[in-house]
């Protein structure tokens, strides 16, 4: 049978118990369980407290992008086993170079590679796979840049740091931009890369058309316009009586401002679990959903709110997510399809106020997507 401790890696071990504090380095080890274990022997374990700190591991968001776009690299090594650029979007996540399915530059200064994607994306995650059967240290210092601008000279969205794991994630926060890539600033350097992903939805028109993909993009579900606004009815459980009037309909104005005394959030009264409802009027097929908390006060009162979507009109629907870090104003959550009529933000459990100062719902309406496969 399956245990969550079968197949872990260690992070550390006590050697020295002089101190009552013991620290460990685990160097962005990933893993959903962390345990204590004394192993081999028979022995009572007291822990009297156990400290853990960590970003969460993102999921990419939107679809892998890189069929649509064209590689190209500062230059390519002189070996019989040819490093072009486009072996790095091949679908091969080989780590050793003499497989023949990761690029290799010459030394250069500031050596990049480079994805042209055509149009604007808006970008939630790169992942990029290290060569691991040597050099891998080359890559320290590479930075992944996101933007509209040819010349590489764009926005960092990650640096990579640690090669230990020959798979670098970078969370984006949707970044825009037509370029992705990657350069080693500062140094000359070979510049080697076995795989590049990139998560992202097509930037869109109001319209909700795609550019000159327009024909296919909805078809394929690669892009999900916002809905809120255009087809949208919000309702909450009350509105907190001050002259700035907090009304459901606020957290779908367009608006993001995170003061509540900016005149564009909602705010209901004290409640037991507490709620706000978007009625879409039909089913959707929802991608994300994307909140913005008030942070001129008050912000730890959205923690533990849960994203629902389904088509039951009394909040009791799946959950997408949960709220577990306000130390941002913009909480996105990744609900990979799920359908349904209503999407609701809830606080179960406890009396609070509910306050959002917007709520963004990505997806795309399951009547055209029937009708689409049946066609």
């Amino acid at each position: 049978m399956w245990s969550p401790m079968r197949y872990s890696g260690r992070c550390g071990r006590v050697t020295n118990i002089t101190s009552a504090t013991l620290s460990f380095c685990c160097n962005g080890m990933e893993g959903w369980f962390v345990s204590v274990v004394i192993p081999g022997r028979s022995e009572n374990l007291s822990v009297c407290e156990v400290e853990v700190y960590g970003d969460l591991v993102s999921t990419p968001t939107g679809s892998n992008i890189v069929k649509y776009g064209e590689a190209s690299q500062v230059s390519v090594y002189p070996h019989k086993i040819k490093g072009y650029a486009m072996k790095a979007i091949d679908g091969g996540k080989t780590t050793n170079f003499y497989n023949g399915s990761c690029t290799h530059t010459n030394l250069a200064k500031d050596p990049w590679w480079k994805l042209d994607l055509k149009q604007t994306y808006k970008i939630s995650n790169v992942i990029l796979t290290n060569r691991m059967d040597c050099c891998e240290r080359r890559l320290l210092g590479a930075e992944v840049r996101i933007g509209n601008s040819p010349d590489n000279n764009n926005p960092v969205c990650g640096t990579v740091t640690n090669v230990t794991s020959a798979t670098l994630s970078f969370c984006c926060n949707g970044m825009e931009g037509q370029y992705i890539s990657v350069v080693i600033p500062g140094r000359y350097e070979y510049l080697t890369l076995c795989e590049v992903e990139v998560y992202g939805d097509l930037v869109c028109t109001p319209t909700g058309f795609c550019a000159d993909r327009k024909a296919i993009f909805p078809i394929l579900g690669l892009f999900s316009p916002n809905i809120v606004v255009k087809y949208g009815e919000a309702s909450q459980v009350s509105v907190y009586p001050h002259k700035i009037k907090g009304y459901a309909m606020k957290a779908i104005d367009g608006g993001k401002a995170t003061s509540f005394y900016s005149g564009t959030c909602t705010h209901t009264n004290l409640a037991k679990d507490p709620w706000w409802k978007l009625d879409l009027k039909q089913k959707y097929k929802i991608s994300n959903v994307i909140l913005t908390n008030r942070m001129d006060c008050c912000e730890r009162r959205l923690l533990g709110a849960e994203v629902r979507i389904g088509n039951s009109p009394d909040n009791n629907n799946p959950v997408c997510g949960t709220v577990m870090n306000v130390t941002s104003a913009t909480l996105s959550f990744c609900c990979n399809g799920m359908e349904g009529r209503y999407v609701s933000v809830v606080i179960p459990g406890r009396y609070e106020y509910l306050t959002l100062c917007e709520v963004e719902v990505y997806g795309l309406p399951l009547m055209i997507m029937t009708d689409t496969v049946s066609g």
